[in-house]
């Protein structure tokens, strides 16, 4: 999900709650709401700096909830931070010691640190928590796996059986109960799972079919330790695929993400939205810029206050820094700017594009700017930043004359291309949001005709192409809010 802009709201609930969880309808619940909220989709859309400020707050309103505590624990995990993490989590486990997706989280942790008992233990707990927690089962059998204990083979075989009770096509479960089965000589679940595969391998690459080839002539000759080798080629070449993958993040979390954000409360009771009374006391007052700025902006650098960032002539002025941009500008008027958090530290950083290339500047802990390079030699002629793979790192997308240049982030500060949006020729505008209320924010672009592009999000990556029916006029602007109050979010261009 992706916010343009403030929404207001109001909430109202009736009923009590306990000590250290504010009473919904009061001053304290509503904020607490905000806070969450806000930090919510300021973690969807990348914007770490202010899911910690308002995590903060939020625990401090509420501090009986543990989806606050998890989310915070969640997130010094995804800054390599295990340390500060471990009590983040272990509080809301206390909290809420009968959640499982808590307790598979502290099972990732103990993984990561290199405990594979106590890792073992917590994702074991999950599943007798809920045993429908297909991503705890999972997890199980990939530390069995690193464990490397043939004891422990049965036991992984059971939970691949678990999941394809509820998954039966998965491919990534298929191959990985079909390597367990030829480890154990079991020719009987191997032929099961070869034939499964078989039966969903017609929009496979040829070279795919290939070593599911080589198992079932192996299958036949009972020679069942090749086929283990050959598993692990199929799935290598499987991975590829976009179904395949699509398979793998149905049961695993993507390993950038290490685990997944709770975006609804545990004890508090939900909220029931509705907008707020029109504020008719609201006003502004003009206030010059005593400069000639050729763009501006208000931004907010640590998530804690906002500061003032324009170009003027070939500077970018951020503060009171003055970054030297004219080999990127360019003498030319068409040029972008974008902040963001690219290395996850909980700083905005900021990028500017023109005819000349691209910038980025990177904010220290001191609030000092700094450039950087990047691979992104070119014209462009706006740059915007988003999470277009989905894997918890914002990445830039750059228009050019022709398809938008996509920068993936590593997650390492680098960046490397990454193929989007190629339908889209000369991009002009851009949104991100959840347009079709899956939970995944999607792409909406404008081309340098005027026409609208959407792209729907299927993650990893990946997304389905689709342009509406003919618009009177050309678009040049667009964005996205809920303008009906159904909690669906709209384009409006």
């Amino acid at each position: 999900m992706r916010f343009a802009g403030p929404v207001s709201l109001l909430f109202f609930l009736a009923g009590c709650t306990q000590p250290g969880l504010p009473e919904p309808g009061s001053d304290a619940y509503r904020e607490t709401v905000t806070a969450f909220y806000k930090s919510v989709a300021s973690v969807q859309s990348g914007e770490g700096v202010g899911a910690e400020t308002n995590l903060l707050r939020a625990t401090e309103l509420a501090p009986d909830e543990p989806a606050l505590w998890y989310n915070r624990g969640l997130l010094a995990l995804r800054a390599n931070e295990f340390d500060a993490g471990r009590p983040l989590l272990d509080k809301a486990r206390a909290l809420a010691p009968e959640n499982s997706q808590i307790v598979l989280l502290q099972g990732v942790l103990a993984s990561n640190e290199a405990r594979p008992d106590s890792a073992m233990a917590h994702f074991r707990e999950a599943i007798a928590l809920d045993p429908a927690s297909i991503k705890a089962r999972y997890a199980l059998v990939q530390e069995i796996n690193r464990l490397g204990d043939p004891a422990l083979q049965a036991e992984a075989a059971a939970q691949l059986g678990a999941i394809l009770d509820r998954l039966p096509a998965n491919k990534a479960i298929l191959i990985e109960r079909l390597r367990i089965a030829a480890a154990e000589n079991d020719a009987a679940t191997a032929s099961r799972m070869v034939d499964t595969l078989a039966g969903l391998s017609a929009s496979w690459p040829p070279e795919a079919r290939e070593p599911l080839a080589s198992i079932r002539a192996a299958l036949a000759n009972g020679d069942l330790p090749s086929i283990r080798v050959q598993s692990g080629f199929l799935r290598n070449l499987l991975l590829g695929t976009f179904s395949y993958r699509q398979d793998l993040s149905a049961v695993q979390t993507p390993l950038e993400s290490i685990g997944d954000l709770m975006t609804t409360f545990v004890r508090l009771p939900a909220p029931s939205p509705a907008p707020a009374a029109a504020d008719l006391q609201l006003s502004y007052r003009t206030e010059p810029l005593s400069v000639t700025a050729r763009w501006a902006d208000a931004v907010s650098l640590t998530g804690e206050s906002f500061t003032a960032i324009y170009i003027e002539g070939p500077t970018l002025v951020v503060g009171e820094q003055r970054l030297d941009v004219s080999d990127v500008l360019a003498a030319s008027d068409r040029f972008g700017v974008a902040t963001l958090d690219y290395s996850y530290d909980f700083r905005n950083d900021v990028a500017v594009a023109g005819a000349g290339g691209l910038a980025l500047f990177q904010q220290d802990s001191l609030g000092i700017f700094t450039r950087v390079p990047v691979p992104a030699a070119g014209s462009f002629s706006a740059v915007w930043a988003a999470d277009v793979d989905s894997e918890g790192d914002i990445d830039l997308i750059l228009a050019t004359a022709g398809p938008p240049l996509v920068l993936r982030n590593n997650g390492d500060v680098t960046f490397a291309p990454l193929p989007a949006f190629t339908e889209v020729n000369g991009a002009v505008a851009f949104a991100w949001a959840d347009f079709d209320g899956d939970g995944d924010p999607d792409a909406a672009l404008v081309d340098n005709e005027g026409m609208l592009h959407t792209y729907l999000n299927q993650r990893l990556g990946q997304f389905v192409h689709e342009t509406p029916g003919p618009i009177d006029a050309p678009i040049r602007a667009l964005t996205a809010a809920d303008i009906n109050a159904d909690a669906i979010l709209e384009i409006i261009a």
